[in-house]
């Protein structure tokens, strides 16, 4: 299925070989495809995780808490893993405090949280990384700068990527060599205006 959720007026979805309009769904939150089981998508939405299936609309609730609200799938750049088994949440604690997660949904575990005024800046989004061992951040800086903080799943900042955009406007994958990496175009020097990419583990 393909699904169309700009100018609809909700959730349009069309058959994904020949764009024929299926049906037409209304829900909030965000929701991604589920990257293993086509029937799937995983959503977002104020307290609660869940999986739904938007052809016969029957939803699993797979996590809510009343000491979490506002949680959010990236926003908007938010992907599950390659298996679909870990996503990042963001949300606001209890206590206030502006935190991202991993979420393990075929363990229904929740991630110690991540704290994120722990690195500069605001953060835009976040998202789990492709074979699910890291949570990239992006932090937006008064100045305009646009650095990429790295934690591990287990809530330990690994890395900070302090040169703005380096590299921006990408997306996360696995290379040839097996490295988790983010790939996009660089803003700064010594490679301004290159395609890049940076490895997660070491930066690199």
């Amino acid at each position: 299925m393909l699904l169309l959720d700009n100018g609809c007026n909700g959730m349009c979805f069309l058959d994904g070989h020949t764009y024929v309009a299926l049906f037409h769904r209304n829900r909030g939150g965000e929701c991604e495809w589920h990257p293993r089981n086509p029937e799937l998508m995983i959503c977002v939405h104020n307290r609660a995780i869940s999986t739904w299936a938007p052809r016969t609309n029957q939803e699993q609730i797979l996590f809510t808490s009343t000491a979490y609200r506002d949680l959010q799938f990236g926003p908007s750049k938010g992907n599950p893993s390659r298996d679909g088994s870990r996503i990042a949440v963001r949300a606001v604690r209890k206590d206030g405090a502006k935190v991202v997660f991993a979420y393990d949904l075929d363990r229904r575990g929740k991630f110690p949280d991540i704290d994120l005024a722990q690195v500069p800046g605001t953060t835009s989004s976040c998202t789990i990384s492709p074979l699910a061992a890291y949570i990239l951040c992006f932090q937006n800086l008064m100045d305009g700068t646009e650095q990429r903080a790295i934690f591990a799943v287990d809530g330990s900042l690994r890395q900070r990527w302090t040169d703005h955009h380096r590299p921006g406007h990408g997306d996360l994958t696995v290379d040839e060599d097996g490295n988790e990496v983010y790939v996009g175009i660089s803003k700064s020097g010594p490679d301004k205006f290159q395609i890049i990419k940076r490895r997660l583990s070491v930066g690199r």
